[in-house]
C-alpha cells in the first residue's frame, strides 16, 4: 500500500513540478523575457528551475526516507529523480507543442530576426556578405521546437538523475544484512 501511495506522490509531484517549470515559461513570454537577448534573465531562470527541481527531488527523497523506516539508498533517490523529471519533461512537452503550434507558430522565424537586429547592433562595419555568412551559421543551430524539446527534456531527465545520485549520496542510510 506504501508503495502504492508513494508512486501517487511521484506522479502528483512530477505533475506539479511541470506545471511550476510551464508557470515560469508563460510568465517570461508574457513579460517578454524570454528572448535571446534576455540572456541574464535566462540565467537566473535557468538556476530558479534547477533550484526548485532539487528542492522537489529532495523533498521526495526524505518522504521516502521516512516511509522505509529510515532508509534510503542511492539508487532509489536516482529513480526518484529520474520518474520525478520525466513526468515534468512530459508537461513541458505538451506545453511546447501548444506554444510552438498554437500561439507562437512563427517563433523561431522571430528568434532569428532578433539574431540578425542584435548581429548588425553588435557590428555595425560588417557587410551584408558578412552578415548573410553569420546567419547561415545561426540557422544551422536553429532547430525545429521538437528537436529543442527532445533535447532539453533528455537533458533533464539526465539532470534528474545527477541531482538524484547526489541527493541519495547524502541522504543515503541503507539496510545493513548481518
Amino acid at each position: 500500500m506504501e508503495t502504492k501511495d508513494f508512486r501517487k506522490t511521484v506522479l502528483k509531484n512530477g505533475l506539479l513540478l511541470g506545471l511550476l517549470i510551464v508557470t515560469i515559461a508563460v510568465i517570461q513570454y508574457a513579460t517578454g523575457l524570454s528572448t535571446p537577448k534576455s540572456f541574464i534573465i535566462n540565467i537566473f531562470v535557468f538556476l530558479l528551475q534547477t533550484a526548485i527541481v532539487i528542492w522537489f527531488i529532495a523533498t521526495l527523497s526524505e518522504h521516502y526516507k521516512r516511509m522505509k523506516a529510515g532508509f534510503l539508498s542511492v539508487s532509489d533517490a536516482i529513480k526518484i529523480g529520474v520518474i520525478t523529471t520525466l513526468i515534468a519533461v512530459v508537461v513541458v512537452f505538451v506545453y511546447s507543442a501548444v506554444f510552438y503550434t498554437m500561439i507562437e507558430p512563427n517563433y523561431r522565424e522571430n528568434a532569428f530576426e532578433l539574431a540578425r537586429e542584435s548581429l548588425i547592433e553588435k557590428n555595425p562595419t560588417l557587410t551584408d556578405e558578412q552578415i548573410e555568412q553569420q546567419l547561415e551559421i545561426i540557422k544551422k543551430f536553429i532547430f525545429p521546437w521538437w528537436v529543442n524539446s527532445f533535447f532539453t527534456g533528455a537533458l533533464g531527465v539526465l539532470g534528474g538523475l545527477i541531482i538524484g545520485a547526489i541527493v541519495g549520496a547524502v541522504k543515503k542510510n541503507e539496510k545493513t544484512n548481518y
